[in-house]
């Protein structure tokens, strides 16, 4: 066999590690207590001044209603027949089978049932 040395990969220089200041988590510190302890004085000081309010000093103030609660609706009633134009499936949720139809000509209001599904009263809704 040949006798020789295998010399082991050369290793890269890493560049001198830099030393950290000592210090600098203080001035984060200082300065993470000094701009709320600000910010909580220039706000003392809007509340303790002398208690007049934005309409005193302008000597103005806007004009004010009483506010009633009530219902707000719009009905508009025509004649006419309802009908259809064919079939078309109808999404009704989980599915089932349906076991009731109102008979023709039945009048449906708004939260009547429509049909049934399984047993279960679906009522009429509209959007």
């Amino acid at each position: 066999m040949l006798d020789s040395t295998i010399a082991p990969p050369a290793r890269e220089e890493s560049p001198p590690r830099q030393r950290r200041r000592r210090g600098g988590g203080r001035r984060t510190l200082l300065a993470g207590t000094a701009v709320p302890a600000i910010g909580a004085a220039g706000v003392a000081a809007y509340a303790l001044r002398d208690g007049e309010s934005a309409t005193q000093e302008t000597g103005t103030s806007l004009p004010t209603v009483a506010v009633t609660r009530g219902d707000l609706a719009s009905t508009t009633e025509v004649d006419g027949t309802l009908g259809f134009a064919g079939s078309y499936t109808v999404l009704a949720g989980d599915g089932g089978r349906i076991t009731w139809l109102p008979q023709t000509g039945t009048v449906i209001r708004r939260g009547e049932q429509a049909y049934g599904v399984d047993g279960h009263r679906i009522p009429a809704t509209c959007q």
